[in-house]
């Protein structure tokens, strides 16, 4: 008969011990709980100038191209030929392009969700495409982002300022944004022969 009791003891011992472990778990984890932020779109003009870096090209598929510049994030929807999603990025301290401030952008291979991390900062945003939703927490490295290539010196033409990096599909495809005058209102995104204009229709 002890020995049940004392068993039982053990048990009630051992149960309160993992219960309590858990709560301070739980509390811990709401105390360090990630910062959920109202994302912002960003204000635009054709005129405006697309900066020194031109904009940087961070994914491509078949359905959206995702691109960034001091002047916003954006996510342009091919076959619909429109941007879709955007985010004022100079509301997140995350618009520069180079220099100890530098928005370092990773997105996943589904282009879903997108990394946005000031290297000098131990924080990041992370933003879902598909939710609209942004929010600040702690900086740790995309373990498999979209890979890019640089863009082919071979293929271009003089006329146009290019973007850095390009998306080589599948069946060879190069995907590459283009600039004619250093504004926002001549961005094209190419993919072999066929070109979109991004923020003005052509």
């Amino acid at each position: 008969m002890k020995k049940i009791v004392l068993i039982m003891l053990n048990i009630i011992v051992l149960t309160s011990l993992i219960i309590g472990c858990d709560t301070l778990e739980s509390t811990n984890s709401i105390s360090q709980k990630d910062i959920v932020i109202q994302p912002k779109e960003p204000v635009i003009s054709l005129e405006q100038t697309i900066g020194a870096d031109m904009a940087q090209l961070d994914y491509a598929s078949d359905d959206i191209i995702i691109f960034h510049g001091y002047f916003g994030l954006f996510i342009y929807n091919v076959k619909e030929s429109k941007v879709v999603r955007s985010v004022d990025l100079k509301a997140i301290n995350c618009s520069a392009t180079q220099g100890d401030n530098y928005c370092e952008v990773s997105v996943s291979m589904d282009g879903s969700i997108i990394q946005l991390h000031d290297v000098s900062s131990k924080e990041m945003y992370i933003y879902s495409v598909i939710d609209n939703s942004l929010v600040k927490t702690s900086y740790k490295a995309m373990e498999k982002p979209f890979n890019l290539i640089p863009t082919i010196e071979l293929s271009k033409k003089d006329t146009y300022i290019y973007s850095a990096e390009s998306v080589k599909f599948d069946n060879g495809n190069l995907g590459y944004l283009v600039c004619e005058d250093f504004t926002l209102g001549t961005l094209k995104y190419i993919r072999n022969d066929k070109v979109y204009s991004i923020f003005s229709k052509q």
